[in-house]
């Protein structure tokens, strides 16, 4: 078996042992990672973490504009007080994301001891850029006083992070999605940032990952109801950023992420990938796998891409938290028989 998949986050199973324990049935060793599935209190991406400014007596809670992405619809969102002092990393207090991680961990280690998954497995902690988490949580006329604040924090989790789980059995994954969403459409719904920001901020951010862990990068576009809330025209911005970071990054880059949309098998889609520049040991994962048109879909929106880069992984384009569980099983079999035509075409050329 060559061809490797790849799990973005979320898997909206029982609990983490259920996700672990299904995803390793349905592909095995074909997933060097898996991750919890950010099942429980970890459940809702960003939206987890409302509660870090809901709980603390700097913020006040607001009813947002409606945008674009759902119109008609006004978020809650949090500002700073008229007369609040700017709050410090410590006042935050914990994001969740460490205690998280040592529950999952012991479930983990666990099923590794009775044999459930593969030994050599990784456990996949996927933690959202604060980009993407103050954008939709934030006032945006508080971001940039913020933002630094929150980065002091979630570097603090991630140190928790390496603590509690060996790292040698570690993969953190950094989530970028609004970033993307804003180079696409410089829509006023997110805060306005350059590309250089972007690269700055992931590069930040790997950098908080000691180099005795892996490491990589979703790129994401979004996903509200099934799709995204806008599509890439292809994937020269993703080449473009992700080329900047591994060249800034004094460490390794275990993986990237790139999603492909269901309609994209075309050509043009995929022809920017030629200038992607990874690092040694750096894997390229492709979210191809759709379950609207099956084995026969992914492997032509392969077809297409290995006109352009030759090896790669397979995964979905986002997470599967809007999934049921029939739906995961169905799309988990998917990938399962992607991967076992992609090694047969291997074979053969």
């Amino acid at each position: 078996m060559t061809t490797q998949v790849h799990f973005v986050g979320s898997v909206p199973l029982t609990d983490a042992e259920d996700v672990l324990r299904t995803i390793a049935a349905a592909v095995g060793p074909r997933a060097p990672r898996m991750p919890d599935g950010e099942t429980g209190a970890k459940q809702g991406w960003i939206m987890n973490q409302h509660r870090v400014f809901a709980q603390h007596p700097a913020f006040e809670k607001y009813d947002a504009d409606s945008d674009w992405r759902t119109p008609g619809v006004r978020r809650q969102k949090y500002r700073l007080k008229a007369d609040a002092a700017l709050p410090t990393a410590a006042s935050l207090g914990s994001l969740g994301y460490g205690d998280w991680a040592k529950e999952s961990y012991a479930t983990f280690a666990r099923l590794k001891r009775d044999g459930a998954i593969p030994k050599t497995v990784k456990l996949q902690i996927a933690i959202p850029s604060p980009y993407d988490t103050l954008n939709y949580a934030l006032d945006h006329n508080d971001m940039p006083k913020l933002q630094r604040v929150y980065e002091e924090c979630l570097f603090a989790e991630v140190a928790r992070i390496v603590a509690v789980v060996p790292n040698d059995e570690l993969a953190i994954q950094w989530d970028c999605a609004h970033e993307f969403e804003y180079i696409a459409t410089k829509s006023p719904a997110f805060f306005a940032m350059s590309q250089d920001d972007m690269v700055a901020l992931l590069v930040r951010l790997g950098r908080s990952v000691p180099s005795s862990v892996e490491l990589g990068y979703h790129c994401c576009y979004g996903n509200f109801k099934l799709k995204h809330f806008c599509e890439p025209t292809d994937t020269g911005d993703m080449v473009a950023v992700m080329n900047a970071v591994l060249a800034k990054l004094d460490r390794p880059v275990q993986f990237v992420h790139m999603p492909v949309p269901a309609d994209r098998t075309d050509d043009a889609y995929f022809a920017p990938l030629k200038n992607f520049r990874p690092k040694p040991g750096t894997h390229l994962y492709l979210g191809l796998v759709h379950d609207k048109d099956g084995v026969a879909g992914a492997l032509k929106r392969a077809s297409a891409a290995r006109k352009v880069v030759a090896n790669f992984g397979i995964a979905t384009e986002c997470g599967l938290e809007q999934r049921t569980r029939d739906n995961i099983a169905q799309i988990l079999a998917i990938h399962r028989d992607t991967a076992a035509e992609l090694d047969k075409a291997s074979a053969v050329r």
